[in-house]
């Protein structure tokens, strides 16, 4: 019988999608590597390749779904016929959008317990990812007018401190209706007065609201 040899990417690609079905299936302290070497059909050498515990699966997932994420929102941010508070509206309606279709993933990544050094590690990949898209829109609110940002870049990188926070306690807070309203309240009104938004009210999680209105 002839052995199959996959591109490599794409048999990374296709661990990660097997293990996250199981992570969602069957709870990620249930699923074991073995689980996800039968369901793809490898051996453990060739997992070992790739990555190196179940945690490094599921830490490559959450760098998959940043990368997503980002190829959702670029778009927006490049888009020539919006304004910078459109943008920044639609910038975080997109992004929590997408995670709320992948909450009990980052259930499972806030609860483990994970080194500093990873945690950081995780950290620098946030802010990598998102600091330039937030800073071009910030920086054309202030060439619009709309935004009074002594500091943008500094400004950015505080409010992502903030957002990063926010981030983690999604998993938490999202089924909480009165919880996660209280939260997008407060990072509006945080968000307005940091970026000098005047008679100005931004709807971060617009999509929150119509949600609540529908029930």
């Amino acid at each position: 019988m002839t052995r199959t040899i996959k591109d490599p990417k794409q048999r990374k690609q296709e661990i990660l999608q097997t293990a996250e079905q199981l992570f969602l299936n069957n709870g990620y302290e249930k699923t074991t590597v073995e689980d996800i070497l039968r369901k793809v059909g490898l051996s453990k050498g060739g997992f070992y390749h790739h990555f190196q515990s179940k945690e490094d699966v599921l830490l490559g997932l959450i760098d998959l779904m940043m990368d997503q994420v980002i190829k959702e929102v670029e778009p927006i941010v490049n888009h020539q016929g919006l304004s910078a508070v459109d943008k920044l509206e639609l910038f975080f309606q997109k992004h929590v959008e997408f995670k709320k279709t992948k909450v009990k993933l980052l259930a499972y990544f806030s609860e483990q317990k994970l080194s500093h050094s990873l945690q950081l590690s995780r950290q620098m990949i946030f802010w990598k990812n998102y600091k330039p898209h937030f800073l071009t829109i910030v920086n054309q609110g202030i060439n619009e007018g709309s935004m009074r940002v002594a500091c943008p870049e500094q400004t950015v990188e505080l409010l992502l401190v903030v957002f990063s926070y926010i981030k983690d306690r999604l998993p938490q807070v999202l089924d909480d209706v009165e919880a996660f309203g209280k939260y997008v309240s407060a990072v509006e009104e945080m968000t307005e007065r940091t970026l000098g938004l005047e008679n100005i009210h931004l709807h971060l999680l617009r999509f929150v609201d119509q949600e609540n209105e529908d029930e």
